[in-house]
């Protein structure tokens, strides 16, 4: 832990981490989630041709554009006369959860439950240039924009309800839909689609838009050096491995992902995704390659023989944990997951099975990717590691 980031430390780049660095506590908890010194322990005694190892990698990495270029979101919010709300976006959920977490942002703000909002996706008729859905920056640059939207109409439903329920202030108003009611006197309550129809009688207008532009990055291409990235995802890896030292067939047995994302906006849909990148990043680990012929034609040119895990290459466990070290510019602290999630499966699968192999020469080996059966084999045999 002792070369680790924190806060109040500058990065490899010059820069000055000024909000939550989540990195240590991710490690700790990693170590303890995996059983690392048990392990470790258990492992070094093994003997027998298939050999067990544990291994960790940490990162950190940038959310939003960043240096790149200007970085921007925005959404709009339309309060129907029923009470439902129509909430656009141009960012694209693939599978990640994204939006979800854009939902129930939207959804803390105004104090309706999730299910009362309705979601029109990327439309360029429609709805409002979002960005791309790229640089892991839909939670937060798609969530500030979110609650830019949200907030003006929190405002104008404060005061409204403030006056109808005789409340001291917009800001004693508590809504908490169906119900809405003064903080001093929760027993006297108007409902939500009541406070709603009110605001189409008085000419209240229920319709945002909401617009963020990420802090300006500022990066020198001479010295690299600079603030490339205005917040960072950090994170620990520990993959448990088991190695036949006979056909060089590697399988992870157990995986364990601790990321400090911030405020997890979106639990469920982070857990999973968590799940999908360590995945995908042990097919790169081990098993995804692209093989040519002399004349520059690539040979595995389908599933059939560009291999990529499937369920039964699994690991056996997961364990997900997450670290909220919140960051005050990003909506409610929340930060992103996207890219992430597969940043550092490779170095910690990578680094298990060296520790699998307990040679200092299959140490230097095991960097290569992918560590197929035949390229494990290889270094088994080369290094003399004996069963």
């Amino acid at each position: 832990l002792k070369n680790i980031l924190r806060n109040g430390d500058r990065t490899v780049h010059g820069q000055l981490l000024d909000h939550g660095v989540g990195l240590e506590e991710a490690i700790k908890k990693a170590v303890e989630l995996s059983g690392w010194y048990e392990k470790r322990r258990l492992y070094a005694s093994l003997k027998g041709p298939v050999r067990r190892g544990i291994g960790i990698a940490v990162f950190y990495h940038g959310n939003s554009i960043g240096a790149e270029g200007a970085d921007y979101s925005s959404a709009s919010v339309i309060i129907q006369r029923d009470g439902s709300i129509i909430f656009r976006t141009g960012l694209t959920d693939m599978g990640q959860g994204a939006v979800q977490g854009l939902i129930n942002i939207l959804a803390e703000v105004l104090g309706v439950p999730p299910h009362y909002i309705k979601v029109e996706l990327a439309d360029t008729s429609a709805t409002p240039d979002a960005g791309p859905t790229v640089a892991s920056r839909s939670t937060a640059m798609g969530g500030n924009a979110t609650l830019v939207a949200a907030y003006k109409l929190r405002k104008r439903l404060d005061q409204l309800a403030a006056s109808l329920l005789g409340c001291k202030s917009p800001e004693e108003v508590v809504i908490e839909a169906p119900k809405v009611y003064c903080r001093d006197d929760p027993s006297h309550t108007i409902t939500w689609r009541e406070l709603v129809e009110q605001a189409f009688w008085k000419g209240v207008p229920l319709q945002e838009f909401g617009y963020y532009r990420a802090p300006p990055a500022e990066w020198d291409e001479e010295t690299g050096t600079g603030a490339p990235y205005f917040t960072y995802t950090f994170g620990a890896i520990v993959s448990d491995v088991e190695v036949d030292l006979e056909t060089g067939v590697v399988r992870v047995k157990e995986a364990t992902t601790v990321y400090d994302i911030g405020r997890v906006v979106n639990k469920t849909g982070a857990e999973l995704h968590a799940i999908g990148g360590y995945i995908q990043g042990m097919g790169y680990a081990l098993m995804e390659d692209l093989y040519y012929d002399s004349e520059g034609r690539l040979l595995n040119t389908n599933l059939s023989t560009y291999h990529i895990p499937t369920a039964l290459d699994t690991p056996e466990k997961f364990n997900v944990y997450f670290v909220e070290a919140g960051y005050y510019r990003a909506p409610f602290g929340a930060k992103g997951l996207g890219e992430p999630s597969i940043v550092a499966i490779a170095p910690s699968i990578a680094n298990a099975v060296a520790n699998a192999l307990r040679s200092r020469e299959a140490n230097k080996l095991v960097s290569k990717h992918p560590l197929t059966p035949d390229y494990v084999y290889g270094i088994i045999k080369k290094t003399g590691v004996k069963p």
